[in-house]
């Protein structure tokens, strides 16, 4: 049977409407789309900021979800959170899982898009969280500038960067480019307080032994190592220490502007605050 013009221009305009039916969400969909991003829960006093960050949101229906977060400190690796459950609890979204040290989080995204809830240890204690949107060079600020105490620089510290590069690392010379001049760093006044330490490989697909580092850097190796870290997986990666204990850890020229830079200064101040005292 011929459609006539008019027929068919009915039928074709069914069909490209179809897709818009179809991807029509409900309320709670929409709000687990607002789950996306970065949330950094700052602690009250000198206590460890918390970020939950949710990277990807498999499938949503009516009744539940399906996402990809992360939880961890500030301070230190992000890990994938386990036994996701995400539904909906009267106009709230309810997120519930378990972190990586076993404690049991559970947290709810209100009307206002405040994200609230409580972490339940492994040990029996339980913490309030309050989390706010946040981007990922705030938390990283953040994190430079709140240090753990046993990282805090005082006038007698030590300070060191290490720079971890490959010969055949075309980032690292980006970077290079931007920072060294003749084996030295350049352009900030942090360097005059700080020991620089460049440990190279031939090829960023290689891999590093305690061997290849130098000695001071060999203890915070050794348990960059054991945590499996970034750091010591790419390049161009940066370790910060103080007194040999490390203060941060990070890869790529990006985190580097975030956050080790910031370290690096932070730490600087720490120390020469101390040393007018």
């Amino acid at each position: 049977m011929k459609l006539s013009a008019r027929a068919a221009f009915f039928v074709l305009a069914i069909v490209l409407c179809a897709p818009a039916f179809a991807a029509e969400t409900t309320p709670f969909e929409r709000r687990v789309n607002d789950l996306i991003g970065i949330w950094f829960a700052a602690p009250p006093g000198k206590g460890a900021g918390r970020v939950f960050r949710v990277t990807n949101v498999k499938s949503a229906d009516p009744a539940s979800a399906s996402i990809v977060a992360y939880y961890g400190y500030a301070h230190g690796a992000w890990h994938e959170a386990s036994d996701v459950a995400v539904r909906p609890e009267g106009d709230r979204v309810r997120v519930e899982f378990t972190s990586r040290s076993d404690s049991r989080v559970v947290l709810h995204l209100d009307a206002d898009n405040t994200l609230r809830g409580a972490v339940d240890t492994a040990s029996g204690k339980r913490i309030s969280l309050g989390f706010a949107h946040t981007s990922l060079p705030e938390v990283h600020r953040w994190a430079a500038e709140h240090p753990l105490p046993k990282v805090r620089a005082n006038k007698s510290s030590t300070i060191d960067l290490v720079y971890l590069s490959a010969a055949d690392c075309p980032s690292c010379r980006g970077w290079e480019a931007e920072n060294i001049a003749s084996g030295k760093l350049k352009g900030s006044p942090e360097w005059a307080s700080i020991r620089f330490t460049e440990v190279s490989r031939i090829s960023f697909k290689g891999r590093l032994a305690a061997s290849d580092v130098p000695e001071h850097f060999r203890p915070a190796f050794e348990r960059l190592e054991k945590a499996r870290s970034s750091a010591l997986y790419g390049t161009p990666s940066f370790v910060v220490l103080v007194n040999g204990e490390i203060r941060c850890a990070s890869f790529g020229s990006g985190n580097y502007e975030s956050l080790v830079f910031p370290t690096v200064q932070a730490a600087v101040r720490e120390k020469l605050a101390d040393a007018k005292n």
